[in-house]
């Protein structure tokens, strides 16, 4: 089986969520504007390299946040 590289955890509420997951888990979060103007929220729940925001850690993710689209 291919090992998890990434994650996405759908929500609600960007702020709540982004509250939530940075406080009770100590993740780094970002919002990051997407080309057709949604909001993404990068996770970081490792270091990463600056240049290419991999983790610098063999064997750790990261993810994302992102508003649930209710017509998925």
């Amino acid at each position: 089986m291919d090992p998890i590289v990434h994650f996405e955890i759908p929500v609600n509420d960007l702020d709540k969520a982004r509250e939530f997951y940075g406080s009770n888990f100590g993740w780094k979060l970002e919002y990051w504007k997407m080309p057709d103007g949604s909001v993404y929220v990068g996770v970081h729940t490792t270091p990463v390299d600056e240049k290419t925001r991999m983790p610098l850690q063999p064997g750790r993710i990261n993810g994302g946040i992102m508003k649930k689209n209710d017509s998925v």
